[in-house]
């Protein structure tokens, strides 16, 4: 039976002649012939471990029931048995970390060595079965697997840049990137393009893997077709020219709804905007959202954006200075104010109108709604940034079992269509029904696939008790479409992530103050002085950190406390207190720092409010805008936290910490 079933899976490798089959073949080939268990750490959005009893009284959990089903698959195709460990949100870091600290434990102990995270093959003392059989339940043999220890973890999920970094700087990750080029091969339709250049970039190595996703929005220019052929711009005998339509503010823009105005307003509204936000394109906001990290929202520091150039481009970007100081920008305000008081926005009586000219972000499956009346320019493309490379990953430990193996696996699970919704939805029949689609097409009939049947999706019984997130599950480019979702909805999403660019400031982010490096230096700083310093300054430093209720100035009393205590000492180990005092001010400044801007974000959001409120009230001039301009571009250079931050010649400013990353690039070369 064993010779059966080596010999069946060669011949059905060897049978395969697709580029996917021979990049998995590729990963196969790393991979040794034993039996393997290994452990994969899931976060639930439910208690998948919560003991039920079904008809026949017997015991489970939803968890138990994904786990057999699961292993049904990756034990023919891999003979690898997983077992699954899931945890919700509020405790699922808690646990992973406590297995963590189980295996330095044992790597303590001498129970198990200590493996080297850049090991080709992982841990060398973990346990293989060399193909041995046992007797199952059925009485039918079967192959042996072999037990796990408490601590073992070799696939877990990671939400979010600051846990990654932190697991990374504590060597717990394994670096991935020696399979790198087969696993691409076969992510290459679901990942943008680039995607695991930048995580290579940022961290010398690939430590873990992005969830496949749709990337962005566009923002497109919907011009109406009919309007376009009245005012000569178009005709459908011939191709539409898009040159001169790249923003709301271009002469032949202007001209359409000039026209549509004065001859065709009883028929349409010339202007409709569904973004509800500022619509002017080619500038960069700077600044950071209330939890500390870069953000898209507008800002009062910004500069202007050419969207023809790409990343590390000369002249990709300005620098961040005051917005309202930038000729362009105030141009463009003015434009679309006179659009406002010409009345080309329509009001609430054509609502039900068409409209001539419309504005609108969203992504590519807007053609559904659109594209048949409207001319779709896309005047800006979805942008991959740093955030999407972190949002949600999957990793290995350095630790973990059988890299090669393990890399196998969640290669599988990231491109095999089966178990990934297996994984995000559970069994068919139990936690969920495919039934026919009903969504509609322009004519009200229903969609139907390529056998000229109803498409079919996702629905989930009204007591499905298995619930996970499609973000951390893995790929959701190969998911199953649920009766909520457009049923080719994948289509759609490929095309986008096609059309993305990169972002022109990937990798750049805002250092961490309290980074490994940072808080070791402080560690081995106190150490140097006395164990009695040490628990002075760096353990109640650890300790506030550790509180979630402790606030920002609650942080930053501590370590002025600590300044104060220590600054000016004289007596033995002088240079040494100096030392621990200047890297305590460093930490200080740059939390300082952060409070500016905030400070700065909050001046954004008042300045933005009350352009807002200028540009939507059409008793208010041109005139009233400019003098509204000129007033705010003066309170944003009196303002002190946005001079600090404008100022490249501050150290900790935004300017400077920009600049400095752009040195390394070729914007501002």
């Amino acid at each position: 039976l064993l010779c059966l079933l080596m010999l069946t899976g060669t011949f059905l490798a060897s049978c395969s002649q697709t580029d996917d089959d021979a990049a998995l073949e590729g990963i196969e080939k790393e991979a040794s012939e034993s039996t393997i268990t290994l452990a994969v750490h899931l976060m639930s959005e439910a208690d998948l471990n919560e003991e039920k009893t079904d008809d026949k009284g017997n015991t489970y959990t939803e968890a138990q029931r994904i786990e057999a089903a699961v292993n049904k698959i990756t034990k023919a195709q891999f003979k690898a048995q997983l077992k699954l460990f899931f945890y919700e949100a509020d405790e699922y870091y808690e646990k992973l970390e406590a297995k963590f600290a189980a295996r330095k434990a044992a790597e303590d102990s001498g129970e198990v060595y200590q493996v080297e995270t850049e090991a080709a093959t992982g841990d060398e003392t973990a346990e293989e079965t060399e193909a041995e059989t046992v007797l199952g339940e059925s009485g039918i043999i079967e192959l042996a697997y072999p037990e796990i220890k408490d601590y073992q973890v070799d696939i877990f999920y990671i939400g979010g840049y600051d846990k990654f970094a932190e697991y990374k700087d504590a060597n717990k990750l394994y670096n991935m990137g020696a399979y790198l080029t087969n696993t691409a091969m076969l992510l290459q339709d679901y990942i943008a393009p680039g995607f695991f250049t930048y995580m290579q970039e940022m961290n010398n190595g690939l430590y873990a893997l992005p969830t496949g996703k749709v990337i962005g929005e566009y923002t497109y220019m919907l011009l109406n077709k009919d309007v376009l052929e009245k005012t000569n711009y178009y005709s459908p005998k011939a191709s539409f020219d898009s040159t001169g339509f790249t923003s709301l503010v271009d002469a032949n823009v202007a001209d359409i709804l000039a026209y549509t105005s004065k001859y065709l307003s009883d028929e349409y509204v010339p202007l409709s905007s569904m973004t509800n936000e500022l619509d002017v394109l080619g500038y960069k906001y700077w600044g950071v959202d209330e939890n500390g990290e870069l953000s898209d929202a507008f800002s009062v520091l910004g500069g202007s954006k050419d969207l023809s150039l790409n990343y590390k481009d000369k002249g990709a970007y300005s620098e961040a200075a005051n917005l309202f100081e930038n000729e362009d920008f105030k141009a463009d305000l003015v434009t679309l104010k006179e659009y406002a008081n010409n009345g080309y926005y329509g009001t609430e009586e054509d609502a039900d109108k068409p409209f001539a000219v419309g504005y609108v972000k969203g992504g590519a499956e807007l053609a559904e709604k659109y594209a048949e009346d409207y001319i779709m320019v896309p005047v800006a493309m979805p942008e991959l940034k740093t955030s999407d490379l972190y949002d949600n990953m999957f990793a290995l430990t350095y630790y973990t079992t059988d890299a090669a193996r393990s890399m196998e696996v969640l290669t599988y699970l990231n491109t095999n269509a089966e178990i990934r919704n297996l994984l995000l939805y559970g069994i068919e029949g139990e936690n969920y029904e495919l039934v026919n689609s009903k969504y509609k097409d322009a004519n009200g009939e229903v969609y139907l696939d390529e056998n000229e049947k109803p498409y079919q999706v996702v629905e989930f019984k009204e007591d499905n008790a298995y619930k996970m997130d499609k973000f951390k599950t893995g790929n959701t480019l190969i998911l199953a479409p649920t009766v909520d979702d457009l049923p080719f909805i994948k289509d759609y999403a490929t095309k986008q992530n096609r059309d993305s660019v990169i972002s022109q400031d990937m990798t750049f982010m805002l250092a961490d103050p309290f980074s490994k490096s940072s808080m070791d230096n402080i560690d081995n700083l106190c150490k140097g002085i006395s164990d009695d310093i040490r628990k002075d300054v760096y353990d109640e430093l650890v300790e506030i950190l550790n509180d979630k209720d402790a606030s920002r100035k609650d942080i930053e009393d501590l370590i002025k406390e600590k300044i104060d205590d220590y600054k000016g000492y004289k007596g033995e180990n002088e240079n040494a207190y100096k030392s621990l005092v200047s890297a305590l001010q460093s930490l200080y400044d740059a939390l300082i720092a952060l409070d500016k801007l905030d400070d700065v974000r909050e001046l954004s959001k008042k300045v933005y409010k009350d352009l807002m409120a200028i540009m939507n009230d059409t008793t208010k001039t041109v005139d009233d805008l400019k003098a509204f301009i000129t007033a705010t571009a003066a309170e944003i250079d009196a303002d002190s936290s946005f001079a600090f931050h404008a100022d490249a010649s501050q150290t900790g400013s935004f300017a400077n910490i920009y600049n400095y990353w752009c040195s390394g690039k070729a914007v501002l070369n």
